[in-house]
């Protein structure tokens, strides 16, 4: 609910100018009454992205002279890609929003200036159903073999004559 709260990230305050009946000029110093407040909920400018660049050296042994490269984090597989923060964003929307690939690249490049086309997200959301698979078979396995869970779908069951619906 929206309500007023005595914390915001900023105030600012605003003094008249000047003073309607003469002209004079008027500061902060010359504040009397009743101070009024509102206030205004809203969202940051979305940033541009964060670009971070990894440089894997490689080192000489000088004893021995072998070279030994440095290995990358495992996340950066190939020479330019999107990051796990737009992945799972893009991810959300369109896995549980429903924004189609073609609408969700124009979400990302308005709201982000991030550009990819529809083959990149469909992509995402390939790799994000993969690193969900042993989670879900893991689950479908749990409440398979739980005697107290009750196996059920959407449509409703019955209990004691009395019509349950279950529906999300």
């Amino acid at each position: 609910m929206l309500r007023q709260t005595d914390k915001p990230n900023q105030v600012r305050i605003h003094v008249p100018p000047i003073l309607e009946g003469c002209g004079s000029s008027l500061s902060a110093e010359d504040t009397v009454g009743k101070l009024i407040r509102r206030q205004v909920f809203d969202l940051p400018a979305p940033p541009p992205p964060e670009l971070t660049e990894h440089q894997a050296q490689t080192c000489r042994c000088a004893d021995c002279g072998s070279l030994t490269p440095a290995e990358f984090p495992e996340e950066t597989d190939v020479p330019v890609q999107y990051g796990p923060n737009i992945a799972a964003i893009a991810l959300y929307l369109h896995a549980v929003q429903f924004l189609l690939e073609q609408r969700l690249a124009e979400v990302f490049r308005q709201l982000f200036e991030v550009r990819f086309c529809p083959a990149t997200l469909a992509g995402i959301s390939r790799k994000g159903a993969q690193r969900w698979t042993s989670f879900t078979h893991w689950v479908r396995d749990l409440l398979l073999h739980m005697p107290e869970v009750k196996h059920l779908d959407e449509t409703g069951s019955r209990l004691r004559a009395i019509r349950n619906g279950w529906a999300c």
